[in-house]
Order: structure tokens, then C-alpha cells, then sequence
């Protein structure tokens, strides 16, 4: 993982964001070290050799629901890639933010969740 990262959760069985749904193959793009993701290539932009690589600023987090679900809203200035995976002991669903760089301090948990009760982050 790399530093500039924001880590959810621990795992070892993760799912990309990006499935193939094309049959030719599709560009890797470098996640973090011994990650990569196929990505269709109308989403893939080459930039020129020594650009740096993209990242943004994770902001406040707001965390809410609803009578159908919960929600869980980050604050971030561009869109980035990220992996959704689960855990069953204890329960939990992890994201992986690719490129991005803790800004937090504030994470807001109304009181109308009816299954988030706890939120966290690490990097």
C-alpha cells in the first residue's frame, strides 16, 4: 500500500471497482504496489512519462440512513479508484481509497443509521 492511501480495513479477498466486461484485454493500472486493476480503455488517459501520479484530499465524512438504507458519504475533490470488500468477524464493509490523502478530522454520524454503528479509518 502506498502512503498516499487511505486504508479502511485489512484483507486479502478484495473485488475491483473496474470488472472486465470486455473481452480484449484491458490496460493494468497500478493501484498500489501488488495491486492493479483492468480497466476499459476509453476510461484511461496516458499521460506523459514523469507525470505524477493523481491523487486528492479526503474531506469530512457524513454518515446517515434512511428507512430503505445507510449511507456513508466522503468528501473528495476528484474521483479515484477504490475497492469495496466485507468482512464477517466482526462485521463490516472495508473501502480502499486509491490516491487518496487523509484531510479528515471530522466524521458526522446522524442518529439515523439503522445498521452503521461504528465508523473508523486507518492508513
Amino acid at each position: 500500500m502506498t502512503a498516499s492511501a487511505v486504508r479502511r480495513c485489512q484483507s486479502s479477498s478484495r473485488e475491483s471497482v473496474w470488472p472486465s466486461v470486455e473481452r480484449r484485454p484491458a490496460p493494468a493500472v497500478a493501484l498500489a504496489e501488488g495491486q492493479e486493476a483492468w480497466i476499459p480503455e476509453y476510461f484511461v488517459s496516458i499521460e506523459p512519462p514523469g507525470t505524477p501520479p493523481p491523487f486528492t484530499l479526503a474531506g469530512s465524512w457524513n454518515v446517515y440512513g434512511d428507512n430503505r438504507s445507510d449511507y456513508v458519504a466522503i468528501s473528495l475533490h476528484d474521483r479515484i479508484p477504490y475497492v469495496t470488500f466485507t468482512e464477517s468477524d466482526p462485521s463490516r464493509i472495508c473501502v480502499d481509497l486509491f490516491g487518496a490523502v487523509s484531510n479528515s478530522n471530522w466524521i458526522t454520524q446522524h442518529l439515523t443509521t439503522n445498521e452503521i454503528r461504528n465508523v473508523s479509518y486507518s492508513r
